[in-house]
């Protein structure tokens, strides 16, 4: 009866164990989705250039990984995270029947390093070594910067506008007035 006893304790605490490392890992997942969405939304606002906007969120990635109850989890070393990234991821999916791309965004790798573990009689919880890592991602778009207002808008604009006329042909080249509000 004794043998039983320790044996059911032994099996119990394991999936006791498991249960609470999926849902640890779980939890873990959504908090890190989150680091991903707010460093994705400070990506895609508007700035100068596309590098200011990516500094931008490389910055808000910083600010929150440094939080301390995000910094605790990291350093305990249950889960880690990668190097964020910034960009169009479109050329990792399928072509979409518009053309456009909507896979810009930021991506996140996350590992979670808690699922691999050895429990007593019940063995190796990882067989691959590819168990509990994943990509994060936010794909927001990114709203044109001023650089590329200037050279995809403006700039033809202001062209389009010269070949009107005969009398506008003869005005100095890269005469153009910038649009203020960063619209194009």
């Amino acid at each position: 009866m004794v043998l039983d006893f320790i044996f059911a304790l032994t099996v119990s605490a394991g999936f006791a164990i498991i249960f609470f490392a999926m849902s640890f890992t779980l939890s873990m997942v959504e908090m890190s989705q989150y680091v991903v969405f707010s460093s994705a939304r400070a990506y895609s606002a508007a700035n100068v250039s596309e590098e200011a906007q990516k500094e931008l969120g490389q910055k808000k990635y910083a600010e929150l990984r440094s939080t301390p109850m995000i910094k605790s989890i990291l350093n305990s070393g249950w889960i880690s995270l990668g190097e964020i990234q910034f960009g169009d991821f479109a050329s990792e999916y399928p072509e979409s029947s518009e053309g456009t791309s909507v896979f810009v965004g930021a991506r996140l790798p996350f590992k979670a390093n808690i699922l691999n573990m050895r429990i007593p009689i019940l063995g190796n919880t990882v067989t691959d070594s590819g168990t509990g890592s994943a990509n994060l991602n936010a794909y927001l778009l990114r709203e044109v910067s001023t650089d590329e207002c200037l050279r995809n808008f403006t700039s033809q604009r202001y062209e389009k506008f010269k070949s009107l006329d005969n009398r506008y042909s003869s005005l100095p080249s890269g005469g153009y007035s910038i649009i203020t509000d960063n619209g194009c």
